[in-house]
C-alpha cells in the first residue's frame, strides 16, 4: 500500500481556552476552524490507514492540558496528542493509527483546556 503524507498547517490560528474545534484533515492549509463537525469532515474514497499525529505548538498560554485527534465518522479515533499547560514544542503519536474505509468521514478536532494565562 503506497502512503500518503498529509499536512494540515496554519501558524497564525489561535484557539479560545475551553473551545472545541474541527479542522479539515488532510493536504493543504487550514483556513479556519469549525465550530461545527460536519463542516470539517473529509469523505475518504480510499481505504487505508492513518498513521503518526504530529503537533508543532508555537505559542501555548492555556493553564490546562489540550488535546488534539483524529476524528472518524464522529467518533474519535485512535491518534491523541496531549499537550500539557503552557508547554511549546513538537507532540506526536507514533503508536496509534486509525484504519479508514472508504466512505470514512474524517477530521481533527482540538479541545483546547479551559483557562488561559493573561
Amino acid at each position: 500500500m503506497a502512503k500518503t503524507l498529509h499536512v494540515s498547517a496554519d501558524p497564525s490560528t489561535t484557539l479560545t481556552g475551553g473551545t472545541t474545534s474541527y479542522f479539515v484533515c488532510g493536504n493543504g492549509y487550514i483556513l479556519a476552524s469549525e465550530t461545527t463537525e460536519a463542516e470539517a469532515q473529509v469523505t475518504y474514497r480510499t481505504a487505508g490507514t492513518i498513521t503518526k499525529l504530529f503537533a508543532n505548538v508555537g505559542t501555548n498560554t492555556v493553564l490546562t492540558a489540550s488535546t488534539i485527534r483524529t476524528r472518524k465518522n464522529v467518533a474519535n479515533g485512535n491518534l491523541s496528542v496531549s499537550i500539557p499547560s503552557e508547554t511549546t514544542g513538537l507532540f506526536e503519536d507514533n503508536i496509534n493509527s486509525d484504519s479508514v474505509a472508504s466512505g470514512d468521514k474524517i477530521n481533527y478536532q482540538i479541545v483546547v483546556g479551559g483557562v488561559i494565562n493573561n
